[in-house]
């Protein structure tokens, strides 16, 4: 009896078929609950390693059924609108930081190119990347300079001044790999600014959002094919290790009720947001 506890609990607890990509250890906690939460398919469950990375076990099944043309329809991303509706406040800094600049940008999922437009009309030599056929001919209808593909099989004959990922990291399986592809990519003093969704900052949010919209998998499941959950002490030792001096890292917070009301306050406290709380990365290559 004492041992078929054990094994239960360890088969509750413990994850052992799967190496960590960051600190290559093969084992780590199942996060029972928030796995129940998400609706993950079948199989699938949320491990926790012992350096804090949070991912989706077995991915290749994750993610087989991915269809971005379907989730940009659905997001109504090619919908017209104003760029100024689309870009929010943190890429409009990150954009008014290189006014009066020029260089070479490459933006890495790129979606409808509102970002390169803006670079572009800045006078930049601006290029996007995307894995969505609809995307892509969305950009090439706007004059947009575009590449169709996965980052990791495309042979770049140039370097750029900056790379932009907004959302991106957290979809790749070989994040390591990936980052140092944009490591060989850019120029001496160039820089690489990511945008990722804390979306692990507290298990308030989770229940927040379990209890809003009634099941997560509307944001979280197969359709967004999100791998890995990173926080930023996590994204601080993948930048390190993968040969980057991290010039800036924050988390950017929304929350709803306004940051002076009582209910923006309890709610900040609780870690409840409206949006989902994102990490802010820039770095450069290690001199």
């Amino acid at each position: 009896m004492r041992k078929e506890y054990l094994l239960k609990l360890l088969n509750n607890k413990i994850y052992t078929t799967e190496k960590c990509p960051l600190c290559c250890r093969n084992h780590g906690k199942k996060m029972s609950f928030e796995t129940m939460l998400l609706k993950l398919p079948l199989g699938c469950c949320l491990i926790k390693c012992k350096c804090g990375l949070i991912r989706i076990s077995e991915p290749s099944k994750f993610i087989i059924n991915i269809n971005y043309d379907l989730l940009h329809r659905e997001w109504g991303t090619f919908k017209n609108k104003k760029s100024d509706q689309i870009i929010d406040n943190k890429i409009k800094k990150l954009i008014n930081s290189y006014k009066g600049s020029k260089g070479s940008l490459l933006e890495i999922g790129c979606g409808s190119g509102e970002i390169l437009k803006k670079f572009k009309d800045m006078g930049w030599k601006a290029k996007g990347l995307e894995i969505s056929l609809d995307a892509i001919n969305y950009c090439r209808n706007q004059n947009l300079d575009v590449i169709y593909g996965n980052f990791l099989d495309i042979e770049f004959q140039e370097n750029f001044d900056l790379i932009l990922m907004s959302h991106v990291l957290e979809h790749v399986l070989d994040f390591e790999k990936y980052l140092k592809k944009v490591h060989k990519l850019l120029n001496k003093n160039g820089r690489v600014v990511l945008f990722i969704p804390y979306e692990f900052r507290g298990l308030w949010y989770i229940i927040y959002k379990y209890l809003k919209r009634k099941v997560l998998m509307e944001m979280y499941n197969v359709k967004t094919g999100h791998i890995y959950f990173f926080s930023p002490k996590i994204i601080a030792l993948i930048f390190s290790k993968v040969g980057f001096t991290i010039e800036k890292l924050k988390v950017n917070v929304n929350p709803p009720g306004g940051k002076n009301s009582l209910i923006g306050l309890l709610r900040k406290v609780f870690k409840i947001y409206r949006d989902i709380p994102e990490i802010e990365v820039w770095a450069k290559p290690k001199k």
